[in-house]
């Protein structure tokens, strides 16, 4: 007697053609991914001391307080050199330009090699403008 159940036509295949037909390379036994020279947006802002943690860059990104290349950039994004930063934080908005992406944390005296700051503006609140209220 049947119990019910159909037999198994599933077709196995092998990693690497699995792993070709979703367009990815086959990473091979470094384990590493390969996604080129960028560094992730959050990981480059704490690395060259933009911001001081990375769930703080995170936060700023979904916020949209982050543009790369005048565009707002999620935390994943990549940053690659030459690419132009703005970052408003506090009530300061600053311009970068990135110069290198390091890999670790920079010393503060370092910086300068991996970000080039273009501008900065100090961003103040007018109590006249819009629908500000005084009682």
């Amino acid at each position: 007697m049947r119990c019910g159940r159909r037999p198994s036509s599933k077709v196995t295949r092998s990693k690497t053609s699995r792993d070709e037909s979703r367009g990815r390379p086959d990473s091979g036994a470094g384990g590493g991914s390969d996604r080129g020279e960028g560094l992730r947006l959050d990981k480059f802002l704490k690395n060259v001391g933009i911001v001081p943690r990375r769930e703080l860059a995170q936060e700023a990104c979904h916020r949209g307080l982050i543009d790369l290349d005048g565009r707002p950039a999620k935390a994943a994004a990549l940053v690659r050199q030459g690419q132009e930063l703005t970052v408003r934080l506090g009530m300061r908005v600053r311009r970068f330009r990135v110069l290198q992406t390091p890999e670790r944390p920079v010393p503060r005296a370092e910086r300068s090699r991996c970000v080039e700051l273009l501008d900065e503006q100090q961003v103040t609140l007018d109590p006249r403008a819009d629908d500000w209220e005084q009682e």
